[in-house]
């Protein structure tokens, strides 16, 4: 077919429905119609004689010398769907799924709006043709569809039933790509031209795009265009580098400062940016955090401060755990265990004294030979 009708109704932005009383009745409707500037239209199944009048207005010109687009509505089994594209319909509409229409359709390779009122029927319709009828669109109103609009931004949406002429821009404006009226609309020809000429520049709705049969089924393609990487919505956060990092609130002060950083390396569990235990004087423990040792690295590290906020290595950037020194009985040296214990930890012999408070002096703890 040489014909778009997804892109001719775009344009038009409005669709007559004639149920007439015959067939004669049908005909001169369709006539006045394309001599005011309409393309297509939709005759339906409920006129006496319809497919006679269909082939009919299939052979008549609008007002421009193009060839009439004429659809078939009120098509919800596959005999009449056979008839009416052997008649020279140019599309078939039907008010609800109509698995059967659908089937004839696709094997004849003609465009089919099929129809639906909930989410899941306009959709399921919109993914296997690009283009749904909206029945009875009154009940749901102009919000309905302006929702319908926003999680279907590329479909043909077509709102039918119980919309009056003076209400289409409303329609237009919530969203809708034409809008189907089967009653009200002007007689006299030179309004009836009006309106259509009126409707013709009317401004699409943001997102709307004349859509054609072969488009269903296409996959959009990715953010960031094709082939070239998108916005990642999800995934694992990425690894702070190694090396000194500053808060998230600001740069990390000097060290001895009593500053310690939440994020990089200390939030994996090393402190990179302070001095380890083996820069302390020869014989001197280190006392504060910020002479502790790297965890992993084989030192114990020191006692903190009683109320100081350390970073807790495995949380997040940023997240603070308070750690106290435990209580103890007096004049029990203690350190408490952080980390993993070296396994020759503490020394033993001469070499513990001035290194290892929990070790006893010579002549202070147990007697000789006894245990350290």
């Amino acid at each position: 077919m040489s014909l778009r009708p997804y892109e001719v109704l775009a344009a038009q932005r409005l669709l007559p429905v004639l149920r007439s009383a015959d067939a004669d009745e049908a005909v001169r409707t369709v006539r006045t119609l394309l001599a005011a500037g309409c393309r297509a239209v939709e005759l339906t199944t409920s006129t006496p004689g319809w497919p006679g009048a269909v082939a009919r207005a299939a052979a008549l010109a609008d007002a421009l010398g193009r060839p009439a687009l004429v659809g078939v509505g009120t098509v919800t089994t596959a005999a009449d769907a056979g008839t009416a594209l052997d008649a020279g319909a140019g599309f078939l509409v039907s008010p609800y799924p109509a698995p059967e229409v659908r089937e004839t359709a696709a094997r004849r390779g003609a465009p089919f709006v099929e129809g639906g009122f909930t989410p899941g029927e306009i959709a399921a319709a919109v993914r296997r043709s690009g283009a749904a009828k909206v029945f009875p669109a009154h009940v749901g109103g102009p919000e309905f569809l302006r929702s319908l609009r926003a999680v279907l931004p590329g479909a043909v949406l077509i709102p039918t039933g119980g919309i009056a002429p003076g209400e289409v821009r409303d329609w237009l404006a919530a969203g809708a790509t034409a809008v189907g009226i089967g009653s009200g609309l002007p007689t006299d020809p030179a309004e009836l031209a009006a309106l259509f000429a009126s409707l013709a520049a009317y401004p699409a709705a943001s997102g709307v795009r004349p859509a054609r049969a072969h488009d269903a089924g296409h996959a959009a393609p990715a953010p960031g265009g094709p082939g070239g990487p998108g916005p990642r919505a999800h995934g694992p956060r990425p690894a702070a580098p190694d090396g000194p990092s500053a808060p998230s609130g600001g740069a990390a002060g000097p060290v001895g400062d009593g500053s310690v950083p939440a994020e990089g390396p200390v939030a994996r569990g090393r402190a990179a940016h302070l001095p380890s235990a083996g820069s302390a004087p020869p014989g001197e423990r280190p006392t504060t955090p910020e002479a502790s040792a790297d965890v992993g690295g084989g030192t114990r590290p020191s006692a903190p401060e009683p109320g100081r906020a350390v970073p807790h290595a495995g949380t997040e950037p940023g997240l603070r755990v308070p750690l106290r020194a435990p209580a103890v009985p007096d004049g029990i040296p203690h350190a408490p265990a952080v980390g993993p214990v070296p396994p020759k930890w503490p020394p033993t012999g001469p070499q513990a004294r001035g290194v290892c408070p929990s070790v006893p002096e010579a002549g202070r703890g147990a007697a000789a030979g006894g245990e350290a």
